[in-house]
């Protein structure tokens, strides 16, 4: 399955020549507009952001303000044709996957996307960490959505019981009249960014999941 990338940069020229070089390998969206671009990255949940450090008026980093106070932990790689000391310690002390001066090599950058997202299809095993509300795998960090995760946390609770999906949605959600699409769209997620739910995670149809 490949990575899900989320390009953010209103040279728009440049996003497409990146996409372009990037899209045999990679699942990209580009967009270049500061509040659509955050819609995105708060609604499709992507593996990885690539984030120009110029977004027209604004800057990088209150469009990575803006996402974490969301509760989104997605690794950020930031680019910059104007790198300075400031504005690395500025994105430092954000914890930033990443950090690229353009012009940059297409295999830079891939080798940092590569090593921002860990591979999870390489072992059947994850974990929580409950204080940080997040989930690991070989020691890299899965970036969830909060309603994701805990969507996650409570199958795995109550691993080998059905969870009826009404009940699902009142604790995870807050709510029983979502819509069902939403929460499949929870679980479609899940399944994308940890690929061993495949087999762990079953549809008990007409009631609700189980968690094996």
């Amino acid at each position: 399955m490949k990575i899900n990338i989320l390009l953010v940069d209103d040279d728009q020229a440049l996003a497409h020549e990146i996409a372009t070089q990037l899209r045999p390998k990679f699942e990209i969206t580009i967009n270049s507009d500061f509040e659509a671009s955050l819609a995105i990255a708060r609604t499709k949940t992507p593996d990885v952001i690539l984030l120009d450090y110029k977004l027209g008026r604004e800057d990088g980093i209150r469009w990575l303000d803006s996402l974490r106070d969301f509760g989104h932990r997605t690794p950020v790689i930031i680019m910059s044709g104007y790198p300075d000391r400031e504005m690395a310690i500025d994105f430092m002390k954000r914890s930033v996957a990443g950090f690229l001066e353009k012009p940059f090599m297409i295999d830079e950058l891939e080798e940092a996307i590569l090593k921002a997202v860990p591979p999870p299809a390489l072992t059947d095993k994850f974990e929580f960490d409950r204080e940080r509300h997040c989930v690991t795998i070989c020691d890299g960090q899965i970036s969830l959505t909060p309603i994701e995760y805990k969507i996650l946390e409570i199958l795995v609770d109550n691993s080998g019981k059905t969870v009826e999906r009404k009940a699902l949605l009142q604790m995870a959600m807050g709510r029983e009249a979502a819509s069902r699409n939403a929460l499949d769209t929870h679980i479609t997620n899940l399944k994308r960014k940890i690929p061993v739910l495949e087999s762990k995670l079953k549809v008990v149809y007409g009631r609700g999941f189980i968690f094996n």
